[in-house]
């Protein structure tokens, strides 16, 4: 049964898809955007190995200052497979940034059955931006309440972030309690790179509830190549450890403007 404060939090963040809709300007021709990913992991839980997929189909629409965006993910583990249904958006006045998410499982063995997140952002001067924000996720029978708190620098093409994650998850509760550093800047006239790296405790608890995987770390690299205009394909390959769990990644994303 869903508490007050995340009846709130859902109504925050469809209250957020809502004004990203209506305050949308009529005069500004929107640009439509199809991506696919696909994604192959290799993971040792203990002494067990397993393979994990997902596969991800998403449409974005954005106009200056607005974005909304909806998709179907599949994710397998082993011979088990989930669906996942999202939808979220956001919106950018002169100070303030407004974005929101809603997803919903299908089958829901190990995706959540629902969640909600909410994200507020403030601009403290032209290339700087604080963000805080809180997901709620409701799982069989536990549930992920999880904060989080960013600094974002922009230089150019390129955008840095400083952040702090802290939450529970699971049941009995699991601590979640990690820092990350992201980046991504320009390598070349076509080509986008970055980095990531996070670390703490159960750092991997964000997304992958029901097993403590204490002290960890998690990080990765990207590269984007820019085609024609209209065509984009990214490559990302990541690694993390904690204990008793091992993750090596790697995800190639497609994203096409449509019209182009």
């Amino acid at each position: 049964m869903s508490t007050a404060p995340d009846r709130r939090l859902l109504a925050i963040a469809t209250g957020a898809l809502l004004l990203v809709q209506a305050t949308a300007r009529a005069d500004e021709a929107p640009v439509d955007t199809l991506g696919a990913s696909i994604e192959y992991s290799d993971v040792r839980i203990g002494d067990r190995p397993a393979t994990w997929r997902s596969q991800l189909l998403q449409w974005e629409r954005r106009t200056p200052g607005t974005g909304l965006f909806a998709g179907v993910e599949q994710r397998q583990r082993d011979h088990a497979a989930d669906q996942l249904l999202h939808a979220g958006g956001f919106r950018v006045w002169e100070h303030w940034t407004l974005s929101g998410q809603l997803e919903k499982g299908l089958g829901a063995e190990f995706v959540p059955r629902h969640a909600a997140e909410a994200h507020v952002g403030y601009r403290l001067r032209p290339d700087a931006v604080f963000r805080l924000g809180h997901r709620h996720a409701a799982y069989d029978g536990s549930n992920l309440r999880l904060w989080a708190a960013s600094a974002l620098h922009y230089r150019g093409d390129a955008e840095w972030e400083l952040g702090y994650r802290h939450g529970t998850a699971g049941k009995p509760r699991q601590r979640i309690a990690y820092g990350l550093a992201r980046g991504q800047w320009g390598c070349g006239t076509r080509l986008a790179c970055g980095a990531r790296l996070a670390a703490g405790e159960n750092v991997f608890g964000a997304d992958e509830i029901g097993f403590d995987t204490g002290t960890g770390w998690l990080g990765g690299v990207h590269a984007e190549y820019r085609f024609e205009p209209g065509h984009r394909l990214r490559l990302e390959a990541g690694t993390g450890r904690a204990d008793g769990f091992r993750q090596h990644t790697i995800n190639l994303t497609y994203r096409h403007a449509l019209g182009h």
